[in-house]
């Protein structure tokens, strides 16, 4: 019954619906004869659909206000280093580079971020007395992600090989250029001095080590991510990165 209920009312809609299309073409001087049953279209060439897609996507994307878009953060740099050559006051000045420093980072350039990072830190310490303890530790949490995204850059993509990046890392990936991890590993230091419960700085710091083929022996006992939590109940093996190899690898995309 409930399934018969169902039916009539499907049916139902579709008369309605077709008196509407009738109505609507009648005014137009249309017949619904004209419009009923659709007309087939050709189907587009392999591909069309996708490049035409693409197209508007990137037209949609160009129209967008940068102010305001997430992903145009490479357009945002210059305004925040226009702001930079004004005559700011310090808290102004503080507001400006965190933000120049989050849009380089999120842009791919962690050399430039680190730089402007390293500013931003004198600048906090020289004011503290103006500038909350909240900026001071915001400051090294994202000196310390721009270290360690400078190192995987000089490395993992300077220097990649089948093991770079795998976790847990072997001999392999470990890091030959060190500025990034050893810089990532001092300020997160400094971060779980200021706040000794983040797990995440722990886990980063952990990372940094693994980088430098220092874990664990060299990680402080208090801050030590214990080697038993990267076993598992069953061994899957170990997978080397093989996209190189098989020519699929792409670079300036997610992931």
């Amino acid at each position: 019954m409930r399934e018969i209920c169902r039916d009539t009312r499907i049916l139902f809609l579709l008369v309605v619906l077709f008196f509407n299309l009738q109505e609507v073409n009648a005014q137009k001087g249309q017949s619904a004869a004209t419009i009923w049953p659709p007309k087939a279209i050709a189907p587009l060439p392999h591909g069309e659909g996708a490049r035409r897609m693409g197209e508007r996507l990137r037209a949609i994307f160009a129209a967008t206000d940068w102010k305001a878009e997430p992903n145009k953060q490479a357009e945002r740099i210059p305004y925040y280093e226009n702001l930079l050559k004004q005559k700011l006051n310090v808290r102004d000045e503080v507001t400006v580079r965190m933000e120049l420093g989050n849009e380089q980072l999120r842009s791919g350039f962690s050399a430039e971020a680190v730089d402007n990072l390293e500013i931003l830190l004198k600048l906090v310490e020289a004011h503290a007395s103006e500038v909350p303890r909240t900026v001071l530790l915001q400051t090294h949490k994202e000196l310390a992600l721009a270290y360690l995204r400078l190192g995987e850059q000089e490395n993992c993509i300077g220097l990649h090989n089948s093991f770079s990046c795998v976790f847990p890392m072997r001999c392999e990936a470990r890091h030959t250029k060190t500025r990034g991890a050893e810089g990532a590993i001092r300020e997160y230091t400094k971060v779980l001095e200021m706040d000794p419960g983040s797990d995440l700085a722990i886990w980063l710091m952990n990372i940094a080590y693994q980088q430098l083929g220092r874990y664990p022996q060299d990680v402080p006992k208090k801050w030590l991510a214990a080697p038993n939590l990267f076993s598992s109940e069953y061994d899957i093996g170990y997978f080397p990165e093989v996209g190189a190899l098989a020519g699929v690898n792409a670079f300036a995309r997610s992931g």
